[in-house]
Order: structure tokens, then sequence, then C-alpha cells
């Protein structure tokens, strides 16, 4: 089998969508997936949203003339006429900026048009689907398939439980400076006794920090050093698909603190605890709930990487392939 990833990774720091697409892109070969640069070659052409590099918006006129002709120009295809087949357009979806920040952008304009052409669209969350059901997309050829993170990078390592005797070690997270991140919760709790607390990412200029230990965007392996320093997760983030962030703090072993509106509960919620409005109370909770919440993360750890999600778009690749 022939897959196009149509996305460019980069080794730099650059969000969840890069960060996926550089761990399906290792898992498909180590499974003996031949991955193609040729477009029109592919027995599978992968969208990875709306975007083909970080910052390069997927130009919706190619992928529509690939659907219809076979050939990602309608130049080519006048002049060369359609081909013998075309690739099985396959769309992953993450979520609509209305809804995760507030904002409508052209990109969510872009991701409807491409659910439109394609030939399956995976969402990452129910929930993801669901804000896109309410946008207008209706067709019935998608599936569910969240997210799996790289788990020979993001692994627990000689980590031991916390036992109480110091105080608990939280990390945080975000590329985005979009407060419904929630760098104000990050605050809030770092202001708690008994929190040692590092945030690696973009801090919102004008917000406080506090005690609040902030560090620059990492590498992959920079950034699991961090995972295995901590003891647990802090994800305040509402209206999230399905957080990388979150899955590669699992697949390192650590139990979550995580905000439940949006998809991120449907990964977190037996490995975590639920944020309220009170820091103090959840904090308590997951101290209280800790050795539990920790064996339970290390049990299912297979669930958090791309070699669950990894199997899954296979299944999905090869179903499509034989239903030509």
């Amino acid at each position: 089998m022939k897959v196009h990833l149509h996305y460019r990774v980069t080794a730099a720091p650059w969000g969840g969508t890069n960060s996926f697409a550089r761990a399906l892109a290792g898992d498909l070969k180590d499974r003996g997936v031949a991955l193609t640069p040729r477009r029109a070659a592919a027995d599978v052409f992968l969208i990875n949203g709306p975007y083909r590099a970080p910052g390069r918006p997927v130009d919706t006129a190619m992928i529509g003339s690939l659907k219809e002709s076979g050939r990602p120009w309608r130049w080519a295809a006048r002049l060369l006429g359609p081909a013998a087949r075309r690739p099985r357009l396959v769309l992953r979806l993450d979520g609509l900026r209305a809804d995760y920040a507030g904002t409508p952008s052209a990109t969510d304009g872009v991701q409807l048009e491409l659910a439109r052409l394609a030939d399956h669209v995976v969402f990452q969350s129910r929930y993801s689907r669901d804000v896109f059901a309410k946008a207008g997309f209706s067709s019935p050829a998608h599936s569910v398939i969240p997210n799996g993170v790289d788990g020979n990078v993001f692994h627990p390592g000689a980590r031991q439980p916390w036992d109480g005797r110091r105080p608990l070690r939280l990390l945080a997270s975000s590329w985005s400076e979009n407060p419904a991140k929630g760098h104000a919760a990050v605050a809030a709790f770092a202001a708690l006794p008994g929190v040692e607390l590092r945030f690696v990412g973009r801090w919102p200029a004008g917000l406080e920090r506090g005690t609040v230990r902030v560090e620059p965007p990492m590498a992959h392996a920079a950034l699991a050093g961090a995972y295995r320093w901590a003891d647990a997760f802090l994800f305040p983030a509402r209206r999230e698909a399905c957080p990388n962030a979150a899955l590669e703090a699992m697949a390192s072993g650590l139990p979550l603190l995580y905000h439940a509106e949006g998809g991120t509960a449907e990964v977190a919620a037996p490995y975590g605890v639920e944020l309220s409005s009170d820091p103090a109370a959840d904090l308590a909770r997951l101290k209280n709930e800790y050795g539990a919440l920790f064996e339970r993360v290390r049990k299912d750890r297979v669930r958090f990487t791309i070699s669950r999600a990894g199997g899954d778009y296979l299944t999905l690749f090869k179903g499509l392939c034989a239903d030509r």
C-alpha cells in the first residue's frame, strides 16, 4: 500500500498537527507502508487538517481536481485525460477555530470544504464530530480515531509514584496563547502550597505568572524529559478536540488535572481529576486519588500511543482500498 501524507513536518516545535504527522509517518513506515511524495500515485491520500505544512494551508482546488480526475491539477487532466484510478481521499479533522478560540478563521471554511471533497473523514473525538455537525458536516463516511503519540519518546522511564514527602510537581504546556488554554488556571495552581509548577510554551503578555516557572517551547526530546520530571500534568484547556499534550503526558505515566469541556474527557476521564472552580479542592482530590490514577495510567499506556492510533488508521486505509 502506498500512502501520501499531505503534510510536510518540521522538527521544530509546531503544535499537535505537526507532532501527530511525525508520529504517524514513523508508525506507518514501521508497519511496512510506503509513504510516497507522488500524490496521484498513492492508494490513500491523507489530508492532515487544513494545513499541508506549518502555516501553509491546503490548496482545495488541487484536492478537488484530484477527486474529479485523479490528477492534482486540472490542466493535467485536460492534457492527459482522467487517471485510470485516483487515491482514496482521507481527511483528518481537528477542530473549528470558531469553537475552540471563539473567533472564526479562514481555515474553518477550508476544513468544511475539504470535508465535502473527502471520501472519508476522521475525527479525533466525538466532541469534534459534533462541532462539525453543528457547522454543517453531514457525510456518513466518517469515523472517530483518537490521536496517539510516539511512545518511544514519551514514556515513563524509571518513574516512581509521588509519595507525598515533597511538593507535588505539576507540568503544564501550551503552544498557543489563546485564553481558552487556561493560563490563568495554571497561575492559580502555582500559588497553592505544596506545589512546584513548570509551564512549557507561550505565556500571554500581560498575564501575571506568579510563581509559575515559564520555559520556552521545547523539541520533543527535551519535552519528554519535562514530563518525566513531573508527578502529574495540568491541562486546563477548554474545547480541545483531542489534545496531544494530554496524550504525551499520559504516555509518560502522568495522571491529569483536566478541563472536561471538549474532547479531553473522552481520553482522560479514567486517568485524572476533572477541574472545578476550586483549585485547592481539585489538588486535594488528585493527591488523595494519586496512587490509583498512577497505576491505571501506567496499565493502559498503549491507548495513548501511536501504535494504537496507527493501527486504527491502517485498518481504515485497508478497508477503503478494498472497497474500490
